[in-house]
């Protein structure tokens, strides 16, 4: 499943006390010290029929940056991830401070099944 298009569309002008988050696919590339990214890190089958799969699961990860607290904001992401975007929310990742870019980094995974289409 292709989730870029879900995320996009729901983290399109998200704004979180006051500010303007903004999101990208990978890395980010502006200039704002507090922002999201995502990607796919696996796509599998979850379910067959037939000896056929007919359910794929995807797992993704959308990464908070940040050079404040980012709690609340983590939080926000993590309801609009299930609430919005209508995925499971998995697990928060280690919650690290990059030297080299003076920014909070935390990853928050997800899981997502669809029918497949391909097939």
């Amino acid at each position: 499943m292709n989730i870029n298009e879900i995320i996009e569309k729901v983290f399109e002008n998200f704004e979180f006390e006051g500010q303007t988050i903004p999101i990208s696919p990978f890395v980010y590339d502006g200039n704002k010290k507090t922002y999201l990214t995502y990607y796919t890190y696996l796509s599998q089958p979850e379910g067959f029929s037939n000896d056929l799969p007919i359910v794929e699961g995807t797992y993704g990860t959308i990464d908070i940056y940040s050079n404040k607290d980012y709690k609340k904001l983590k939080n926000e992401v993590k309801r609009k991830i299930v609430n919005e975007c209508g995925f499971t929310w998995l697990q928060d990742g280690l919650e690290d401070y990059e030297e080299e870019t003076k920014l909070y980094h935390v990853p928050i995974d997800f899981f997502v099944e669809s029918g497949i289409d391909f097939i």
